[in-house]
């Protein structure tokens, strides 16, 4: 464990606190310092808890599933967030503008020649 890591299981409490003031009780460098370490140490085993209230040491088993859920919805978010980027510079890299070559329109599909909402 490194000296980072122990200061900061050092003022972790139950009790959420915000990454910089973590940083700050724990002799940190920075806000990115803190969560560097809050990282390492969940990957260690360490029942670290976060949401927008900071971050806390947990006790209960059932929180520490709640928390790894919510980290779990998270990364599905910013992979298909990943997904869209990686389309849209494949087409980029096809196409001589950045624009798809179609833009779908919300209140009619000419492609089917009728409006979305019903006939034309």
């Amino acid at each position: 464990m490194t000296p980072e890591q122990v200061r900061v299981l050092d003022v972790l409490t139950a009790e959420p606190q915000t990454l910089a003031s973590l940083a700050d009780r724990a002799y940190l460098d920075s806000r990115r310092a803190a969560e560097q370490a809050v990282h390492e140490l969940r990957l260690a085993g360490h029942p670290i808890i976060s949401s927008g209230r900071g971050v806390w040491l947990s006790t209960d088993p059932a929180e520490v599933t709640f928390g790894a859920e919510t980290l779990r919805r998270r990364l599905i978010v910013q992979y298909r967030t990943v997904r869209a980027l990686r389309a849209t510079a494949r087409r980029m890299r096809g196409t001589p503008s950045y624009l798809p070559a179609e833009t779908p329109s919300l209140w009619l599909d000419e492609r089917l020649g009728r409006s979305q909402g019903g006939e034309l």
